[in-house]
């Protein structure tokens, strides 16, 4: 199996997120446990809610779709950064991920962008 555990809580103005497994793909390997691969993101300037339900639920829909497990935490880390950066507020509080962004060009009425 594989695990990639996130950055987003970490101090600095990059995240990085680190991607764990056997590099061999053997259940006795020596190799397991080791970071594979790192990926770095862009820190977005705001707090989030619901960062790593959208980074799970892009995830394993990825799998589902027949994605390679590297490939399919790649392109979800994508689908989350890009939802964050479309975020917006429902009140006072942290902002949520605009998981629609890819399929609508402004976020719904009445829910403004910080800084659009």
């Amino acid at each position: 199996g594989y695990v990639l555990l996130t950055g987003g809580h970490e101090s600095g103005v990059v995240v990085v997120n680190r991607w764990y497994g056997r590099q061999d793909g053997r259940q006795d390997s020596e190799q397991s446990g080791r970071c594979l691969r790192t990926f770095e993101w862009p820190r977005l300037p705001h707090a989030f809610h619901g960062s790593g339900c959208t980074l799970a639920a892009a995830t394993a829909g990825l799998l589902a779709r027949g994605f390679e497990p590297l490939a399919a935490a790649a392109e979800a880390q994508q689908y989350t950064w890009d939802a964050l950066k479309h975020a917006y507020a429902t009140g006072r509080g942290q902002l949520l991920p605009g998981r629609l962004h890819r399929a609508c060009l402004a976020p719904p009425a009445g829910r403004e962008r910080p800084g659009a």
